[in-house]
C-alpha cells in the first residue's frame, strides 16, 4: 500500500490568493475572491469607503458598499466588499470577497490590481482545496462541489448537494467506527494477550463484519442510479430516413439541435443532447436514418447508427404512420429486440398508412405523435421516464455513489473485509486478520480524505475551475 496521508488537522496557508470566482462573461455581477492570512490587509489597500476607517475595524460577515482604485488613485468600480474572518468562512480562513460589475474587464483590472497588492493567483479549485486541508469539508463533500457546478439535471444538482452537505461522508463514518470496535477488540488481544485477555469470539466478529459487509454492498450497488443521475440515460433515436427522428429530437430538445429537410439522408452522423424530463437526464442520440446504401459516407452514418442502438439503454424507434411499413422499418424492429423500446408512430397529422398491427406484435409502448404539430409530446416524454426508470428507484434519504472513484475504493475496501473473514474462517492468527482490517479502513479513508496521497489531493483539484 502506498503512503498515507492524514489531513484531519488544521492545514494553514501563509500565503493569500485571489481569482475571479464567477463566470468569465460579460454579467450584471462579477465576483473576485481573496483568502489567506493577508486577504483583509490586501483588500484594505484597494477598497476605499466612507463606512470604516479600515477593513479590519469591520465586522465579520459585513457588507460594505465602497470603490476599488488602482496605485494612482484612479476609480476602477464601485462595488460591495464582504468580509469573512477565520475559521467561519468558506476556506476556514480570513477572506474577502468584491461583488462587482459583471465586466470581464472590470474584473480583470480588480484582480490584477489585488495581485499588485500582494495577493497570488488562485490554482484550479484552490479555495476549495483549502476548505479540505483546513477541516471545513471532507473529500467527499469537496468532490460534491465541482458535482454541483457541472449537473445537468434537477436531481444531479439535489443529489450533489445532499453529498456537499455529508450524506455521503456520514454513512462512511457510521461504517468505519463499526471496524474501528472490531479492530480494538482485536488489537487487545493481539497487544494483551499475556495479561489474560481473552481472545475475541470469531463467531462475534464474523456477524460484525457480514453486517459492514451489506452496508458497504449496499452503497456499490447504488452506483448504477447514482451514474443514472449524474450523467444520464442513454437514449438513441432510430429509424429509416425521413421519418422525422431529427424533428423529434428537436421537440425532445426544445432547440434546433438537428437539421431537418425533406431529403432523405440529411442526417449522416450522430447528434447528441442532453434532456431533461421531469428532473431526470436523458443523453438523447439523433442517428443517421437506417436503410440499403450505396454512398459512402451515409453508410458509415448507418453503421455508426446501428453501434448507438446496439449501446443504448432506451430505443425511440420512430415510423412514419403515414406510410406502409417496409423492409428498412423491420430492420429497426429486429435491432430494438430485447431492448427497452417506444415505438413512435409519427406524422399523425397526416392520414395514416401504416398496419399497427405489426408494431404491437413487437413493442409494449406505442405513441402516436406529430413532431410537427407537438402532438402527443406530453404522452411521449411520460412513457420515455416510465420506461427508463421501471428499475430504478430514488431514496434521497440514502446516500447515492455518483464517482468512479469512491466505487472502486469500495470495491477494494470490500475484497480486504472478505479477507478478514476468510482468514478468521481458515484460523489464521488475529494479528494477520487486523492487517486486513486495517486496509479496509483505509480504503474507507480514500473516500473521505482521512488516508490519501498528495498526487490523488492534486489530482481531485485539478477537475475544478479556476475560483472556486
Amino acid at each position: 500500500m502506498p503512503p498515507v496521508l492524514n489531513f484531519g488537522g488544521n492545514m494553514k496557508n501563509t500565503s493569500t490568493i485571489a481569482a475571479i470566482s464567477t463566470a468569465f462573461v460579460n454579467a450584471a455581477i462579477g465576483v473576485v475572491r481573496l483568502s489567506g492570512p493577508e486577504s483583509i490587509s490586501i483588500a484594505d489597500r484597494v477598497f476605499k469607503t466612507k463606512r470604516v476607517k479600515s477593513l479590519h475595524e469591520a465586522s465579520p460577515n459585513t457588507a460594505i458598499y465602497g470603490l476599488i482604485t488602482d496605485a494612482e488613485g484612479e476609480l476602477i468600480d464601485s462595488c460591495i466588499c464582504t468580509i469573512f474572518r477565520e475559521p467561519h468562512s468558506y476556506t476556514g480562513e480570513d477572506m474577502v470577497e468584491f461583488s462587482c460589475h459583471g465586466n470581464t474587464i472590470v474584473l480583470t483590472r480588480v484582480l490584477e490590481r489585488l495581485i499588485e497588492c500582494g495577493a497570488s493567483p488562485a490554482g484550479r479549485g484552490e479555495f476549495t482545496k483549502r476548505a479540505f486541508l483546513n477541516g471545513k469539508m471532507d473529500l467527499s463533500q469537496s468532490e460534491a462541489v465541482i458535482d454541483i457546478i457541472n449537473a445537468k439535471s434537477t436531481l444531479g444538482a439535489k443529489e450533489a448537494f445532499m453529498q456537499s452537505s455529508g450524506t455521503l461522508r456520514n454513512r462512511i463514518n457510521d461504517i468505519r467506527n463499526k471496524l474501528l470496535d472490531i479492530d480494538s477488540a482485536v488489537m487487545a488481544y493481539v497487544d494483551f494477550a499475556a495479561e489474560g485477555i481473552e481472545e475475541p469470539n470469531t463467531e462475534n466478529i464474523i456477524k460484525k463484519t457480514d453486517d459492514v459487509r451489506c452496508k458497504i454492498e449496499k452503497l456499490i450497488s447504488s452506483y448504477n442510479t447514482g451514474i443514472v443521475i449524474k450523467e444520464g440515460i442513454p437514449a438513441v433515436i432510430c429509424g429509416k430516413p425521413n421519418v422525422g427522428k431529427s424533428s423529434l429530437m428537436n421537440m425532445l430538445s426544445g432547440l434546433e439541435k438537428s437539421i431537418v429537410t425533406e431529403y432523405a439522408g440529411t442526417t449522416r452522423d450522430i447528434i447528441r443532447d442532453y434532456v431533461q424530463i421531469d428532473g431526470i437526464l436523458f443523453n438523447i442520440s439523433d442517428t443517421a436514418g437506417i436503410r440499403e446504401t450505396e454512398d459512402k459516407i451515409e453508410k458509415i452514418g448507418v453503421e455508426r447508427a446501428k453501434a448507438a442502438a446496439e449501446r443504448s439503454e432506451i430505443m425511440l424507434c420512430v415510423f412514419d404512420g403515414s406510410q406502409p411499413l417496409d423492409q428498412n422499418d423491420f430492420t429497426i424492429i429486429d435491432l430494438s429486440k430485447d431492448k427497452k423500446a417506444i415505438a413512435i408512430i409519427n406524422k399523425s397529422d397526416l392520414p395514416q398508412a401504416l398496419d399497427v398491427n405489426i408494431l404491437n406484435k413487437n413493442f409494449s409502448e406505442i405513441v402516436s405523435i406529430s413532431a410537427k404539430t407537438g402532438e402527443g409530446a406530453d404522452i411521449l416524454t411520460k412513457k420515455i421516464k416510465e420506461l427508463a426508470l421501471n428499475d430504478v428507484v430514488f431514496d434521497f434519504n440514502e446516500p447515492l455513489i455518483i464517482n468512479l472513484r469512491h466505487r472502486d475504493a469500495l470495491r477494494h475496501a470490500l475484497e480486504a473485509l472478505d479477507r478478514v473473514k476468510e482468514g478468521l474462517l481458515s484460523g489464521l492468527p488475529a494479528e494477520v486478520c487486523e492487517l486486513d482490517i486495517r486496509e479496509t479502513l483505509s480504503h474507507l479513508g480514500e473516500i473521505t480524505g482521512d488516508t490519501v496521497t498528495d498526487d490523488l489531493i492534486d489530482r481531485i483539484f485539478e477537475n475544478f475551475c479556476v475560483g472556486k
